[in-house]
């Protein structure tokens, strides 16, 4: 299974993820829930440089299904509301896919203090 731990702010913004595991749906490139996941994560953590101007604090395994992504706490506005768009279009994609296959990836939020 998939394992998405979305984390948020006290005020609810997304701070970041961490998503890991394998669906285990279908064989290793077959996986449509896997896939699906790593595009949703992987297409955010590049468009926050590109389009956001923030670089994340960013840890990958590949061999492990791991990826954690987290925002500097330094933003300023125009960053900050950027980063969101961009991640919380992520987690809309991830709750969608729970949705139809809730037997293979779980997204939790955990907020932080």
């Amino acid at each position: 299974m998939v394992r998405v731990d979305i984390y948020r702010t006290a005020r609810g913004d997304v701070a970041g993820f961490t998503a890991s595991g394998h669906a285990g749906y279908a064989p290793k490139g077959s996986d449509i829930v896997c896939a699906a996941v790593s595009v949703l994560t992987q297409t955010a953590v590049l468009a926050l440089p590109r389009h956001a101007r923030v670089t994340p604090e960013v840890a990958v395994d590949d061999e492990e299904g791991f990826l954690t992504c987290r925002l500097p706490r330094d933003l300023d506005p125009v960053q900050a509301e950027r980063a969101q768009i961009i991640l919380e279009s992520m987690v809309t994609g991830l709750v969608e896919i729970a949705r139809e296959y809730g037997d293979y990836i779980e997204v939790k939020e955990v907020v932080q203090e």
